[in-house]
């Protein structure tokens, strides 16, 4: 059986790189549904109880930036901005 980068992303809560001119890397734990997103700019900031169906929609999304500013950003999840 061969899984993809995104299922073995999955399973061992391993950052995955997108393709976005916002958004460098974007790492989910299905376990407690914290969201860590680090931007181009090297920023990085972890979402708390982000549902499963959220992230699957973010990393489906034609452009992740703007699926991340509308869906998560503006939705009021509690975030803490991580150090460098």
């Amino acid at each position: 059986m061969v899984l993809s980068a995104f299922a073995v992303a999955w399973l061992t809560n391993r950052p995955i790189e997108l393709e976005s001119s916002s958004i460098r890397t974007v790492q989910y734990s299905h376990w407690n549904g914290t969201l860590v997103i680090r931007f181009q700019s090297g920023d990085a900031y972890r979402y708390f109880d982000v549902p499963r169906k959220t992230y699957r929609w973010l990393m489906q999304a034609e452009s992740h930036g703007a699926y991340f500013y509308r869906e998560i950003r503006r939705s009021g999840f509690k975030f803490e901005k991580l150090k460098q």
